[in-house]
Parts: C-alpha cells; structure tokens; sequence
C-alpha cells in the first residue's frame, strides 16, 4: 500500500486519496505472518486501536514481522523476543489469535463486516464513527454559543434565508473581512469601512 500519486489518471488519483479511508477500519489477519509489522500495522483483534504500543522508552525494530514470533513447529506464539516490551495486556491479545497457514498469505480484513471486506457502506460507517468522535473532542462552535441563541434563530419569524445567513456569520462562514484573512485572501482583518 505504497503507490504514489505522479501523474495518474482521476480513478487512480481518487483511489490514492481514498486509501486512508479505506485502510482505516481495517486489519491484518496473520497468515503466514510475512506481510504485517509488529509494531505499526493493526493485527491485534482483542485491544484498542489493534496495534501494539511498546512500554515507553524501549527502542523497537519498526520493520520487524509478525512471522518472527511464530514458531512453526508448535503453531503457537514465541513472545519470548518481544515479551518485555508488551503489557500484560497485549501479551495475552496476542496469544489469543490463531496462527494461520504458512501457505497463505497474510490478509487485510474488516472486522466490523460478517464477509471481513472493505465495502462503501464500511467506509462511510467508518468515516461517520471517525468523525463523531473527533467532534467529541473538540468543542463545536456552536456550543460556544448559547443555546437560547440558537432558538432565538432558528424559532426566528423571518425567511429560511435569513436563518441561514445568521447561522452562517455565528459559525465564521460568512466571507467578511476576518474569515477572508484567515483564509489568506486579504492582507487584513480589518473592515475596509470603519478600520476596526
């Protein structure tokens, strides 16, 4: 998943762009272990995130393979190179997961969906749940401002155009002098009128 963008056509453009949204959400499903990293790819099933956290300050080959820590003899995990960088947490999610054929491949899956592929209703449902939680964690600006306001301009008895400009100029998309210099289009903030 390294393709470049260059001077591809408008499909291949828009699938480089759509490429985060489609990687996120999913997982690497060990096969032969050959493929997903250790320490930077999503292949654990049972913790947050599916990616393992070394304990801070320990110093980690990034480019280290999950095929690593597979003994094939047994088909069970060896987590004795890695064990004193994991939590006990993460040790455990790992023993957790089945080892998979040294035959095949390792795979990316989407495990919220029962046939584990990437479909658009995946990606907008994941995109949405991403965007929630981003908007949970900054305030908007609409909570910045009062409630009653927003009644008072919503219940307003004036045209839906009205309303909408209202909410637009509390919401800083109104194109005055302010909003146009944040966006780098005028050198400055102030009104042209009054100088304020």
């Amino acid at each position: 998943m390294k393709a470049t963008k260059g001077s591809a056509s408008w499909a291949w453009a828009s699938l480089i762009k759509g490429r985060k949204v489609i990687l996120n959400g999913a997982r690497w499903q060990i096969m032969n272990g050959a493929q997903a990293k250790i320490w930077t790819d999503k292949w654990i099933t049972n913790i947050q995130g599916g990616a393992l956290c070394p304990i801070p300050g320990a110093i980690v080959d990034r480019n280290a393979i999950v095929e690593t820590i597979i003994d094939w003899n047994s088909r069970l995990w060896n987590l004795d190179i890695i064990r004193p960088l994991l939590s006990t947490q993460e040790a455990l999610a790992i023993q957790w997961i089945l080892v998979g054929s040294i035959l095949k491949v390792d795979r990316l899956v989407r495990p919220d969906e029962k046939n584990r592929k990437y479909s658009v209703r995946s990606g907008y449902h994941n995109i949405h749940t991403h965007h929630h939680r981003s908007s949970l964690r900054r305030p908007s600006s609409s909570m910045s401002i009062d409630q009653r306001v927003w009644k008072l301009i919503w219940h307003a008895n004036v045209t839906p155009k009205i309303r909408h400009f209202l909410w637009g100029a509390l919401n800083g998309h109104v194109a005055i002098s302010y909003v146009l210099y944040k966006k780098k289009l005028r050198n400055s903030p102030l009104c042209p009128i009054c100088n304020e």
